[in-house]
C-alpha cells in the first residue's frame, strides 16, 4: 500500500477515535517511511503523551475542557508529524509506493 493510502487510513482512525489504532499505525507508518530517529522519537513522545492523558481520564486528575485541549494538541502533532514524513517521501522519491 502506497504512503498516501495509509497516511489516510490513519486520518480516518483519528476522524473515528481510534486513537490507539491510529498511533500504533502511525509507528508503522513511520518505521516504513520515515528518513531519521527523530521521527521515530516524535511517534514515541506523541504515544506517551496520549496514554498518559487517557491515564488522567481514568483516574480523574484531569478536566474534561483540559483534556479535550491537549488531547486535540496531541492529535495535531500526529497529523503534522505524518504529512511532514510524507512530502519529505514524496520529494525524495518521486512517487507513494516504497517498494
Amino acid at each position: 500500500m502506497d504512503i498516501v493510502a495509509r497516511k489516510e487510513q490513519i486520518q480516518m482512525l483519528v476522524a473515528s477515535d481510534n486513537v490507539p489504532e491510529a498511533v500504533k499505525r502511525s509507528m508503522d507508518y513511520i518505521r516504513d517511511f520515515g528518513n531519521n530517529k527523530d521521527d521515530i522519537n516524535a511517534i514515541l513522545l506523541i504515544s506517551n503523551k496520549y496514554f498518559r492523558l487517557k491515564r488522567s481520564l481514568i483516574t480523574n486528575t484531569i478536566d474534561n475542557n483540559d483534556l479535550d485541549i491537549q488531547m486535540n494538541r496531541v492529535l495535531l502533532g500526529m497529523l503534522e508529524l505524518l504529512d511532514r514524513i510524507e512530502d519529505n517521501f514524496l520529494l525524495f522519491h518521486g512517487n507513494t509506493d516504497p517498494n
